[in-house]
Order: structure tokens, then C-alpha cells, then sequence
């Protein structure tokens, strides 16, 4: 079972790693906008896991307690130094927690990172170190920390260049 998962992930990050690279050039050729998750990766105890893409809608994901949901963003997320750089719509008041997958290196090593909390409610920031503001994301993870209540998320936005 653990040699199946492990193969799985691998398996996973390859394609994953084809797929960001390829398409973040093209991406930021693309007008300035609000953009939003496109493709579900990966949900843990979820409920409705599609329900986060595109525009919000009225449709939630139920993220239950200890659950996950890993998206693919429409195009890269970027720093933005006087702004968020994207945010959740979410109804109620419950404890997530998100992450991004960033590469680490020139040889394309990836890695989970904390996105920092953004300015605005439900706002996120990719982070607050000067290496985050040469970064680019197009998978982020939320996770409900929340160890009572679940968690409703009808979207994931990003704010594409210019967008303050």
C-alpha cells in the first residue's frame, strides 16, 4: 500500500511539474484579471471538491474537519508588493490554513510553503520574502484546521498582474 502511494505522488509531481512550467509562460501574456481555480487535483474528505471552481456561484466545497483540497489555478498567482495576491470566498468563520507549491531551485525541485495571510479578509499573500516576490504558484492546497466545524469554500481567486 505505502510502495502504491508513493508511486502515485511520483507519478503526480512529474506531470505536475510538466504542467506548470509549460504553461506559466504563456499565462502571463494574458489580459489582467481575477482568475480562479480551474482543476481539482487532490481533496481529502471533501465533499463536492468541484463545487471551488471557477467564479464563485453559491455551490461550496465542504472541506471537513482535517480534510484537504488541492486545485490548479487558470494561470500562475504572482506577488504583489501593496496588494493580496489572491483570496477564498468562504461562508462562515472557520481556521484553513493554505500552501503553494513553489519550485525551490533551478532543477526544478518543488515544495509545499505557507501562504502568509493577505491584508483583506480571506486575502492571502504568496508570502512576505524577498524570494516569494521572484515566485509564480498554479497549485494551491487548503487545508481545514478547524477540528469541529467544516469548511465552505465556493471559490479560490488569484489577481492577475495590475489587479489592486
Amino acid at each position: 500500500m505505502k510502495k502504491t502511494k508513493m508511486a502515485l505522488r511520483i507519478i503526480f509531481f512529474l506531470i505536475l511539474g510538466d504542467f506548470l512550467f509549460s504553461s506559466s509562460l504563456a499565462a502571463t501574456t494574458q489580459s489582467e484579471k481575477t482568475f480562479y481555480a480551474q482543476r481539482v487535483l487532490n481533496s481529502v474528505n471533501v465533499n463536492n471538491p468541484e463545487n471551488i471552481l471557477g467564479e464563485p456561484d453559491g455551490r461550496f466545497a465542504e472541506i471537513k474537519p482535517g480534510g484537504e483540497l488541492t486545485v490548479v489555478m487558470e494561470q500562475p498567482v504572482f506577488y504583489h508588493q501593496t496588494s493580496d495576491d489572491g483570496f477564498l470566498v468562504v461562508k462562515g468563520d472557520t481556521s484553513y490554513g493554505l500552501a503553494g507549491l513553489f519550485q525551490m531551485n533551478e532543477e526544478g525541485k518543488l515544495s509545499w510553503l505557507p501562504l502568509s495571510p493577505g491584508k483583506e479578509k480571506n486575502g492571502f499573500k504568496l508570502g512576505t520574502d524577498p524570494f516569494v516576490s521572484l515566485q509564480r504558484i498554479s497549485v494551491i492546497k487548503i487545508v481545514n484546521d478547524d477540528e469541529h466545524n467544516s469548511l465552505f469554500v465556493d471559490a479560490i481567486a488569484g489577481l492577475a498582474s495590475g489587479n489592486k
